[in-house]
């Protein structure tokens, strides 16, 4: 199938006396039904006829013909096919045609073009519709969990085209460590309370699994305590009591649910 072609069908007769009216039946543009046409172009004894746009399919045809003395003579039935054409699409992830990695809850501008076919396209995520419509075909996505996403275009089978599609895949990953801010106390703080509320702002590009306090309040460097609220871009607070007279190390220490 090729858009806008056209096709010749001639048929050459030969006749003593002279053709009078050439007949082309045909189903080229019926649903089955054999239609006439009146043949009227001629090279020599050669007849022909010429059709446009015809779609992919399977047709018939032949020609009748009789001379100035009305003998009628016709051709076979001939079948004529043309077979659907190849479609092509083409499929990028932010304007790269290949496979991509990014970090979690980045966007992702996933674009689908058909660049040989007819009719609607479709974007599928793990064998899920995403959209679906004309070419092209633009897809703005979030992407807020970690993992490994098949991302398909596909352009089904038309009358005049076959099916044909393109995966690519995104890969979503979180490498980035918690953003940790130390409000309060501040360092060198003095105090001759003995209690002290630590606090500290914790952020992550995804989602916190927990935030401990780590001190040598009791004589030894370790954790203190551990808050596994998971919230993020939030303050952290601890509240320390019964703290001896003396100079303190303390951090806090945040982990998010990719153990970054």
């Amino acid at each position: 199938y090729t858009p806008s072609k056209q096709y010749q069908f001639n048929v050459t007769w030969n006749d003593s006396l002279g053709l009078h009216t050439v007949i082309l039946q045909h189903n080229f543009t019926t649903s089955g039904t054999l239609v006439n046409v009146t043949v009227n172009a001629s090279n020599g004894n050669e007849r022909y006829y010429i059709f446009s746009n015809l779609a992919a399919g399977v047709y018939s045809w032949r020609m009748y013909a009789n001379d100035t003395s009305n003998n009628l003579n016709q051709t076979a039935l001939y079948v004529y096919t043309i077979n659907k054409n190849q479609s092509f699409v083409n499929l990028s992830l932010e304007s790269t045609e290949g496979n991509i990695t990014k970090e979690v809850n980045s966007n992702v501008n996933i674009t689908g073009n058909l660049v040989l076919g007819e009719g609607v396209i479709t974007l599928y995520m793990n064998n899920t519709p995403i959209n679906n419509g004309t070419s092209p075909l633009i897809n703005i996505t979030t992407f807020i969990n970690v993992g490994t996403f098949n991302i398909t275009l596909v352009h089904e089978q038309t009358q005049n085209y076959t099916k044909s599609f393109e995966t690519q895949f995104i890969v979503i990953q979180d490498t980035l460590v918690p953003n940790i801010t130390l409000n309060a106390p501040i360092n060198q703080f003095n105090t001759s309370l003995n209690y002290i509320i630590f606090n500290a702002t914790i952020d992550d590009n995804h989602n916190i699994s927990n935030v401990s306090l780590l001190g040598n309040f009791n004589g030894s460097y370790s954790v203190n305590q551990t808050n596994f609220s998971g919230s993020k871009n939030a303050q952290y607070l601890f509240n320390i009591s019964a703290i001896s007279d003396g100079s303190y190390l303390w951090a806090i220490h945040a982990c998010d649910v990719s153990n970054n």
